[in-house]
């Protein structure tokens, strides 16, 4: 099944989602991507139509084997993924990825970070899909 595993990366980088607690569902049938906020109104200030971030939890939980949940990856996974960054470049994690950056005072090593968070962002979202059984093709 084609899925976009950009789309859901980009939907799942850490600057997308500072305000509000969302979720991702897949659909098994059709690959359609759905964004599920935790909170009605969160996802009114986000845009979303009076009503429609309920009628899709009801819609989900309706199915649930009709959908494959991704959920935000957790703040410790940027960490442990940084972690394994600074092992592959010269930079020394401090505790903290944006202090270790800022130490460290050169963009291309930020935009090489985004690219490898972008990467092992994208290979969560596979591993989760595939667990669940589902065999994505990129788009």
């Amino acid at each position: 099944m084609k899925i976009d595993l950009d789309f859901i990366s980009h939907l799942l980088r850490d600057e997308n989602h500072v305000a509000y607690v969302f979720c991702i569902y897949v659909d098994r049938n059709s690959g359609q991507i759905h964004i599920l906020y935790d909170d009605d109104e969160d996802a009114e200030c986000e845009g979303l139509p009076d009503g429609e971030n309920r009628q899709l939890r009801e819609q989900i939980n309706a199915s649930l084997d009709d959908f494959v949940a991704i959920p935000l990856p957790t703040h410790g996974m940027a960490h442990q993924w940084f972690q394994d960054f600074s092992d592959l470049s010269d930079v020394t994690y401090v505790g903290s990825i944006g202090a270790s950056l800022k130490q460290h005072g050169d963009d291309a090593i930020r935009q090489d970070w985004q690219e490898y968070c972008d990467q092992r962002i994208g290979e969560y979202a596979e591993i989760k899909l595939r667990d669940a059984g589902v065999n994505p093709e990129p788009q």
